[in-house]
């Protein structure tokens, strides 16, 4: 689950590194957000 995580947040930082976010690519990265599981939901794992 973490490694998804990681993955998806580097997606993210690609997408909106430097540059002026289109509504596509602000759309992909809500749904990623959407999919990642809550911080407090990844403490109770461990």
């Amino acid at each position: 689950m973490i490694s998804e995580l990681i993955q998806n947040l580097i997606a993210i930082n690609n997408i909106a590194e430097g540059q002026d976010l289109s509504f596509d690519n602000a759309l992909s990265i809500v749904k990623k957000y959407d999919v990642m599981p809550e911080p407090n939901d990844l403490m109770r794992l461990r």
